[in-house]
């Protein structure tokens, strides 16, 4: 059965082929990825895997060697949880001149079955809000970066039962984390109401169908200009 590790594995091949696209091989390239093993490899380079759990305990601070800068960056997912902002602001600090930085992130139509029959039910969040496509590359344009490219895709996976998709959610990592979310037991009563509207609006009686929104990103660190001694403006051009 498809399931969402097929998915996680599927957005990092879909991440390896967009850079590769970009032709951004060889040289210095860190990856933050928050769904384990990153399927990401580039030629003749040094590729650095920075677990995402560690950003998200605040154990880590990139760069470690502020020294060494990178040609590339690559946040895999990570948007999704994080304020995007935040995220540029941290992550293009040790990019060079014309370094790639990458993204992919989930985007608002992600688990739309599922948000719409918790809407039918009460009024509070029960699924995490992610970022529109268009709001991210605008970001990415006010962070500074070059050429931004911004896409998306959906596929639908396919569910026995409204349990086998909370356990996949909770086993891969996805969880509500929205302040106003319910902070009480949901109780048997909306709990069978919603189950009872998830249903109703499947395909199929026997399985529910979720949406999962994936949304890729890519844009350019642009060429520094510095001011020397004498007031000229100096390029300093990629290598």
């Amino acid at each position: 059965m498809f399931n969402l590790n097929h998915l996680l594995s599927r957005i990092r091949q879909d991440m390896s082929q967009r850079i590769a696209a970009a032709r951004c091989q060889g040289g210095e390239v860190a990856v933050v990825d928050f769904g384990g093993d990153p399927l990401l490899s580039l030629e003749a380079g040094n590729l650095h895997l920075l677990p995402a759990q560690d950003y998200f305990c605040g154990t880590q601070r990139w760069p470690a060697n502020p020294e060494i800068p990178l040609d590339g960056m690559v946040v895999n997912l990570l948007p999704s949880w994080f304020g995007f902002d935040q995220v540029l602001q941290y992550f293009l600090r040790p990019l060079r001149s014309g370094g790639l930085f990458a993204f992919s992130a989930f985007g608002p139509d992600t688990l739309q079955e599922v948000e719409r029959a918790w809407r039918e039910v009460d009024e509070l969040p029960h699924v995490h809000p992610f970022l529109d496509m268009h709001h991210l590359g605008d970001m990415m344009l006010k962070a500074g970066l070059k050429d931004p490219i911004v896409d998306a895709q959906w596929i639908t996976i396919e569910y026995p039962d409204y349990p086998t998709l909370a356990r996949d959610l909770r086993y891969s990592g996805f969880g509500n984390v929205h302040a106003a979310r319910r902070k009480t037991l949901t109780g048997k009563n909306r709990y069978l109401a919603f189950l009872n509207d998830l249903q109703a609006n499947s395909a199929h009686a026997s399985q529910i169908n979720v949406t999962f929104e994936m949304i890729y990103g890519l844009g350019f660190m642009p060429l520094a200009r510095v001011p020397d001694s004498t007031g000229r403006i100096l390029v300093d051009p990629p290598a």
